[in-house]
């Protein structure tokens, strides 16, 4: 998961806690907080995405308007839909 948004986004790791499982990565002024549901802290916020599962399973960011070109030929071949 922190593979796609570093590479593919260009995040940097901002801050790592394994403990609790709190990977946050920082994108110009930005910040994503990735929580796996098999750490502390994810089990804590319930079950993974389904049907009793309340975490989403789906995720928005928004891009600067320049940006767009940066990202359409990434994403055109895995599915993604960039919406301008």
């Amino acid at each position: 998961m922190q593979g796609f948004y570093c590479w593919v986004l260009g995040c940097t790791a901002q801050r790592k806690d394994p403990d609790m499982g709190l990977i946050q990565l920082r994108i110009d002024s930005s910040l994503i907080d990735l929580v796996p549901v098999d750490r502390l802290l994810g089990m804590n916020g319930g079950s993974a995405p389904g049907i009793e599962g309340q975490n989403p399973d789906r995720v928005c960011l928004a891009i600067a308007p320049s940006m767009p070109y940066r990202f359409s030929n990434i994403f055109r071949p895995t599915g993604f839909n960039l919406v301008s």
